[in-house]
């Protein structure tokens, strides 16, 4: 009997330590990522004379960039955006970000805005995409356009959501409270935190098209056909310049 409890008890404290070495695995891999990223910063630098960081990449990396997300993978290298980059003042020529300010909070996103002011060299540019909360608010609007209509059924049928009796509805609230979304911008909010952090020359363009041809047709959700036309509609796109 007591060798029965015995054995009982090392299978139950074996199933324990495997439950806790598989949820710590991920955090461990993190903090390990984390404790690589300067040395990866730091290589890339060297390596690279025009130098472009990619904020919250997401599995979307492109070739020449330091694709950076929270949780990286393949190539990628651990940013978290909310706290201070890995990179030297004025080192930095392009950051982009798709779909990233969003995640954070007003606070945070400042803060991001101003730690990508202080790495950027002097004609240095950022340019974010990001949802455009008035675009939303449109959805509203009576009659329906065509446009809207086909943007409605096309949201709906892309996440699975159902079709209520005010979609609009839905589809806002949605929007403002899933997808880990913390503040979703309009393009004036959006230009006034770029400005609190030291930029200028805040340009909106449509998603795909810029005045720089580093940046154009650089967002993936406008490059895939199948989303381009909702992306567009929900989308802003604001590259400003460092001074």
């Amino acid at each position: 009997m007591k060798k029965v409890v015995i054995t009982s008890l090392l299978v139950v404290a074996g199933i324990v330590a495997g439950l806790a070495l598989t949820i710590s695995l991920p955090s461990l891999k993190l903090r390990l990522a984390a404790r690589r990223a300067p040395g990866e910063a730091a290589r890339y630098l060297n390596q690279h004379l025009v130098r472009k960081v990619q904020i919250g990449a997401g599995g979307l990396d492109y070739p020449g960039w330091l694709n950076t997300d929270i949780e990286p993978t393949g190539d990628e290298v651990y940013l978290d955006a909310t706290k201070p980059f890995p990179f030297p003042d004025g080192s930095i020529q392009y950051i982009f970000g798709e779909h990233v300010i969003e995640h954070v909070t007003y606070a945070d996103g400042l803060r991001m805005l101003r730690e990508c002011h202080r790495v950027l060299a002097s004609g240095g540019k950022i340019r974010f995409a990001t949802p455009n909360l008035l675009n939303y608010f449109k959805l509203f609007a009576e009659p329906k356009t065509p446009e809207i209509q086909r943007y409605i059924d096309a949201k709906l049928k892309f996440h699975g959501w159902p079709r209520t009796a005010r979609p609009e509805s839905y589809i806002l609230n949605l929007e403002l409270r899933s997808f880990g979304h913390q503040f979703v911008y309009d393009p004036r909010s959006l230009s006034d935190s770029l400005a609190q952090a030291g930029f200028q020359s805040i340009v909106q363009f449509p998603p795909g098209e810029s005045d720089d041809p580093e940046l154009r047709g650089i967002e993936a959700r406008h490059k895939n056909p199948a989303t381009r036309e909702m992306n567009d509609f929900e989308s802003m796109v604001l590259q400003a310049v460092k001074p």
